[in-house]
């Protein structure tokens, strides 16, 4: 029942997660292959890595391609302003 950091008016998140990445540039063919292979190993809770995911944090949430892109890209341009009011 704790209010979110949101609802405090803090206008960042502090969610945390893992993300694999490639080198720029990789064949849009092999980084699906990659994602579609990562995001199958941890949510499966039959492997020993999606036991630990799920164990460690109530199981896997898979974000890829634009989504993560777009993801990705908000973090980046709000972190100067994030830079700035850790300052204050």
């Amino acid at each position: 029942d704790a209010p979110l950091l949101k609802d405090l008016g803090v206008p960042f998140n502090s969610d945390g997660q893992f993300v694999f990445v490639g080198p720029a540039g990789m064949d849009s063919e092999a980084r699906s292959a990659l994602a579609e292979a990562i995001a199958a190993v941890a949510s499966d809770t039959e492997s020993k890595a999606g036991q630990i995911i799920l164990k460690a944090l109530g199981g896997a949430v898979i974000i890829q391609g634009d989504e993560l892109d777009s993801q990705l890209q908000a973090g980046f341009d709000s972190s100067a302003e994030l830079l700035k009011a850790a300052s204050e």
